[in-house]
């Protein structure tokens, strides 16, 4: 699993800010080409957790049923 890099984070909201990854690079002392990687990095990050997030569990039948039954019995348990 990768874990969110805060500085190409950071580096993406400038150039957000700055309106261009030349601008971006300028700001930060690093060339075009490393700001591109960074926020390339970023998308990838993203990517993968979305990824993951649309993978689905084969519950079955009972799983459904399973988180069927909780919410039958907080409908009927206030009444």
């Amino acid at each position: 699993m990768t874990t969110l890099n805060l500085g190409n984070l950071a580096t993406f909201r400038l150039v957000v800010q700055r309106g261009s990854f030349s601008a971006a690079a300028d700001a930060l002392g690093i060339s075009q080409p490393a700001v591109s990687l960074q926020v390339r990095q970023l998308e990838q990050f993203f990517t993968d957790q979305a990824a993951g997030a649309n993978r689905t569990w084969d519950q079955g039948d009972g799983g459904r049923n399973g988180i069927a039954g909780p919410q039958r019995a907080d409908r009927s348990g206030g009444e």
